[in-house]
């Protein structure tokens, strides 16, 4: 061999001890090893080192995992008595086998920890994310609620606005809602902030009184029910003595159904 030096280098003889050589790279690696001493003095470093590393770090894994794990390792083949290479020391590779093992086997405990750990935070960041996606939500809600109380407060306080707060007229059932009447724009605006929410196929709609007739106002949007929002009437503004809301089939009714009539407030 003409530079020694550079073959410890090259980290075959760690590869060797490791046993992740073909055959013919091992038989190489005996070869050199019987002649040379410095590659021998080497190799009897790197089974030491190995052999106290393993000493260091012994663990005693549970069963089930260890034979797992032990399972894949992949031995090298043993050697004839002729093969086995005579080393400066007279330990034999079996002690570096076995730590490669025990480092495989730390290496194996190691990604499970890591795996599991991984696992936590995937949890965890799906619990902040569902929290910060509720905030939002609450906030959106917040806000909405805010916008609602500004705008019926401007209304209130609009002098050009007419303001028909409507109470219930079903006892034991406390109901209300808010009607927003502006001469000036010939419209109006209904809050049901204190209504139920209607059952499925069925709306709330708006009526104004007069001479003793229910003259239909429109149909209420059913989301609005059991918010802040004020929703504009989209037909136009029917002036009246007295107002009603009452809840029919969707689509509406060309009369009010009067023991569905939920909430009454004087003009």
């Amino acid at each position: 061999m003409e530079n020694p030096k550079e073959y410890i280098e090259s980290g075959i003889l760690e590869a060797y001890y490791m046993g992740s050589l073909t055959p013919q790279e091992e038989a190489e690696v005996i070869k050199h090893i019987r002649e040379n001493a410095d590659i021998a003095a080497e190799a009897a470093k790197i089974e030491e080192a190995l052999e106290h590393f393993a000493k260091e770090h012994a663990t005693t894994p549970p069963a089930h995992i260890e034979g797992e794990i032990l399972k894949q390792i992949k031995f090298p083949e043993r050697k004839t008595a002729t093969q086995i290479p005579l080393p400066v020391t007279p330990k034999k590779p079996v002690a570096a086998i076995a730590a490669a093992a025990a480092i495989l086997i730390g290496s194996a405990f190691l990604n499970i920890a890591m795996w599991n750990k991984n696992k936590a935070m995937e949890s965890d960041l799906a619990e902040l994310h569902q929290r910060m996606d509720t905030l939002r939500k609450t906030n959106e809600r917040l806000t909405a609620l805010v916008v609602n109380y500004n705008k019926s407060r401007d209304m209130m306080a609009d002098e050009g606005m007419k303001t028909v707060v409507m109470h219930t007229v079903l006892k034991g059932h406390p109901m209300a809602a808010t009607l927003y009447i502006s001469n000036a724009e010939k419209a109006a605006y209904v809050m049901i902030n204190a209504l139920p929410a209607p059952p499925e196929g069925m709306q709330y709609q708006l009526w104004a009184i007069k001479d003793g007739k229910s003259m239909d106002m429109g149909m209420i949007p059913g989301e609005i029910a059991g918010t802040a929002e004020v929703a504009k009437i989209p037909m136009p503004l029917v002036a009246g003595e007295a107002y009603a809301i009452s809840l029919e089939k969707k689509g509406g009714s060309p009369s009010p159904t009067s023991e569905q009539i939920y909430v009454y407030g004087k003009g």
